[in-house]
């Protein structure tokens, strides 16, 4: 008698067994799968890391007093960049602004800056098109006027800048962003160099300058 329970239970087991094995196989795959999603959902992401070339042409101003002279311009003008993300936040970049203005007289002078500095991206998680940021740069600075006669340089001023400015930064693709900004430049001239002669300037006069600009970058 005690045989026969004996059996019938262990008949009984065997059966729940195979009936709820494949259950209980299915659940914990099924739970891995499920935290598999949730941890790494099929998004696009979005990375400024490594090398970007970036041409933004803009609007630009320039304000200054060279021998008593008034320069304060409007001009069209462009600003080309290389940059350089070492993280997702950090870009270091270099940077060519030039613009031409023409002068009541009309002559034309030209400037032209080189920067180099870096960027600071705000928001910066990786599904995000997003990106709004701020940037510090220093370099030199030219002013040139052009000999109407020549088309040669008459007077070029050179001195040193620092650039500030902040944008936003909109990811079209993985590869390619459009981006805006605007930035405010301060600096001083401390030589000139006139028909191939240096000459050291006394007062050093300052200038300032601001631009709005609206561009591509392109990572490569």
């Amino acid at each position: 008698m005690k045989m026969k329970r004996h059996l019938m239970i262990r008949r009984h087991a065997t059966a729940l067994l195979i009936t709820f094995l494949p259950a209980l196989m299915i659940v914990p795959t099924a739970n891995a799968q499920f935290r598999q999603k949730k941890c790494h959902p099929r998004q696009t992401l979005y990375t400024q890391r490594g090398l970007a070339l970036s041409f933004a042409p803009g609007r630009v101003s320039y304000d200054a007093e060279l021998c008593g002279l008034d320069t304060r311009r409007r001009a069209d003008g462009a600003q080309f960049s290389l940059q350089y993300g070492c993280c997702r936040k950090i870009v270091f970049f270099s940077a060519l602004s030039i613009a031409t203005y023409e002068a009541d007289d009309a002559e034309e002078w030209s400037t032209g800056y080189l920067d180099l500095g870096m960027r600071y991206s705000f928001f910066s998680a990786p599904d995000r098109r997003t990106r709004p940021y701020v940037s510090c740069s220093v370099g030199p600075a030219v002013l040139c006027s052009e000999d109407t006669f020549y088309g040669e340089p008459d007077h070029q001023y050179m001195g040193a800048s620092l650039r500030v400015a902040a944008g936003l930064d909109y990811f079209l693709s993985r590869n390619v962003l459009l981006f805006v900004e605007v930035n405010q430049r301060a600096g001083e001239f401390d030589h000139v160099r006139h028909h191939g002669r240096k000459y050291n300037l006394a007062d050093n006069p300052e200038f300032d300058a601001s631009g709005f600009h609206v561009g591509l970058r392109f990572r490569l």
